[in-house]
């Protein structure tokens, strides 16, 4: 019976990726109005461009007013859930991504850590920039072009660096 029950997620995970690799190239009306169907739960005017990909979109939750512009890649896992809440902005190529490669003594090794992500309200992540797992973003935070996320970001700073430190106060 588990057998049965494995194999039926994995042609439903299937399925949900050919319906993302079919949309991928069309219209943001068109990927906007298909997401927002595979999505967990997904606000009010939210946007995604030409190029967004989504991996596990059921384990993705979105709020009101958040746009994703083209080339962003939000990465659940099945063990990795990302919360995204209001008035967010995703630029150019940024990435949020709830797994990684885990080192053991130094040697990379084929096992994944997972992690989920949450990111608060009024929050910028600008072009390039990766959030990476576990990490936690408070409200009214900018994450700068091409920073690397890992850990929490408080509210009310400008971040940026490798990775993200503190810079301005907004």
């Amino acid at each position: 019976m588990n057998y049965i029950i494995i194999i039926m997620k994995k042609i439903f995970s299937f399925l949900i990726l050919c319906i993302i690799k079919a949309i991928r190239g069309m219209g943001r009306r068109v990927n906007t109005n298909v997401y927002r169907l595979l999505l967990s739960e997904c606000g009010n005017l939210v946007s995604f461009d030409k190029g967004v990909k989504i991996y596990y979109p059921q384990n993705i939750i979105i709020g009101n007013d958040v746009c994703f512009n083209y080339g962003v890649i939000l990465q659940a896992t099945p063990k990795g859930k990302i919360k995204i809440g209001n008035h967010c902005t995703f630029s150019y190529n940024a990435m949020v991504i709830t797994a990684e490669r885990m080192i053991n003594n130094g040697i990379i090794i084929n096992e994944h850590k997972y992690d989920g992500i949450n990111i608060g309200n009024n929050v910028w992540i600008c072009a390039g920039a990766i959030v990476l797992p576990g990490s936690i973003i408070d409200d009214n935070v900018i994450v700068a072009s091409g920073a690397v996320v890992i850990g929490h970001l408080k509210s009310g700073w400008i971040y940026a660096g490798v990775p993200a430190k503190p810079k301005k106060e907004l």
